[in-house]
């Protein structure tokens, strides 16, 4: 499927560094004249991918208007997924974006895409069957964290499709979705390229579930955020995951400020 409707120009010429930095200021307040695009989108790194997105939503949006999101980490991705690719586990898939980047780069390259929001499935399930790419990703509707079981799992707003988290009291907009641990639901994949968790606060959780992966090295990088506001509220420890990845035999660093409410890691296996 491809899309009738183009970009804005500006949006069009300009490099990516740049049109990240000025997408939302510029049109994301005029975004109803640019509807056609959310059907649609093209990936900047590829654009043979199409995504169906939310107007509205903050990732959507993004992808809408500049067909990236999140920059820096798309970068890392696309090149480790080109040069040396073999298997992603993208837990909070969202709506695709990074689960259909790796995919497309490598026909080699698979994924297991682990999405525990109801609102998002049929959108990354759509995604994937629209751009042919159902034999390379494998959708799991569940949630993943330390311990098997169920949790309640806030939707979070409507118009949002990452806000979406694991919470450990019922409420109007919760749900009870099933919860499982890497471990366990890995046991058929021999080695992981590469583990990216963001999944709004319960990160750490999905980290200490693959305990035995990380103990066996068979993950050999891992990406994930750390948001010390919904951390504390699920009540972990801002170093439960960097100590954990060190006392395993993994190299850990923080992408930016550590004093920062969200901050992105990286860890490399030694």
């Amino acid at each position: 499927m491809t899309n009738s409707m183009q970009r804005p120009v500006l949006l069009r010429i300009l490099p990516r560094r740049l049109r990240c930095s000025i997408w939302s200021r510029a049109f994301r307040p005029t975004r109803r004249r640019y509807y056609p695009l959310f059907e649609a989108a093209t990936l900047s790194f590829c654009p043979c991918v199409t995504m169906r997105l939310l107007p509205g939503d903050v990732i959507s949006d993004s992808i809408a208007f500049t067909g990236l999101y999140d920059l820096g980490f798309t970068r890392y991705l696309w090149r480790l997924a080109k040069n040396k690719g073999g298997h992603l586990v993208d837990v909070g898939a969202n709506l695709g974006y990074f689960s259909l980047l790796w995919a497309v780069a490598n026909p080699a390259n698979s994924v297991t895409a682990f999405e525990a929001s109801p609102r998002n499935l049929d959108y990354l399930r759509y995604n994937v069957a629209t751009n042919d790419l159902s034999d390379q990703i494998d959708i799991r509707s569940e949630a993943v964290a330390r311990e098997k079981g169920e949790m309640e799992f806030d939707l979070g707003p409507e118009e949002q499709t990452g806000w979406g988290r694991l919470v450990r009291e019922r409420s109007e907009r919760s749900s009870r979705v099933p919860v499982v641990r890497l471990d366990d639901a890995l046991q058929g994949v021999d080695q992981i390229a590469l583990l990216k968790i963001d999944i709004e606060g319960a990160d750490t959780w999905a980290i200490l579930g693959a305990e035995r992966l990380f103990r066996e090295k068979r993950i050999a990088h891992v990406y994930w955020e750390q948001s010390r506001i919904l951390m504390g509220e699920l009540g972990i420890r801002e170093e439960e995951a960097p100590d954990f990845l060190c006392r395993t035999g993994y190299e850990v660093r923080p992408c930016g400020d550590r004093r920062s409410e969200a901050v992105n890691w990286y860890a490399t296996r030694r």
